[in-house]
């Protein structure tokens, strides 16, 4: 039976192909909820303070509990990350939405 509770941690290896190299990433994404994340990135979207891509690391606080790599999880660790491999940040919002996507099995 399909029930309404939901495991509160997602943890995935995700394959990211760059600059010549292939590299498998452990993460271990919080399972926040799409209004959860929305919410999140409009309240930092609202703060002029900061710059153009804080909503974004922002966010990706919010729904990573654990990465296993060298570039701490806060914002400057994140600056850092998509400073020497751009598109990282952006990979790993990809793989939280696969992870938390459902998928049928052929049976």
């Amino acid at each position: 039976m399909l029930t309404r509770k939901t495991p509160d941690t997602l943890a995935t290896t995700l394959t990211i192909n760059g600059q010549g190299e292939s590299i498998t990433l452990d993460v271990t994404y919080h399972n926040r909820t799409q209004e959860g994340i929305e919410a999140v990135l409009e309240k930092a979207m609202a703060d002029t303070t900061v710059d153009a891509q804080f909503a974004n690391r922002e966010t990706l606080l919010y729904v990573v509990k654990s990465a296993d790599m060298e570039y701490p999880l806060t914002h400057d660790g994140l600056k850092e990350l998509e400073r020497d491999r751009p598109g990282m940040i952006e990979a790993m919002f990809f793989g939280f939405h696969k992870a938390r996507r459902v998928e049928l099995v052929k049976n």
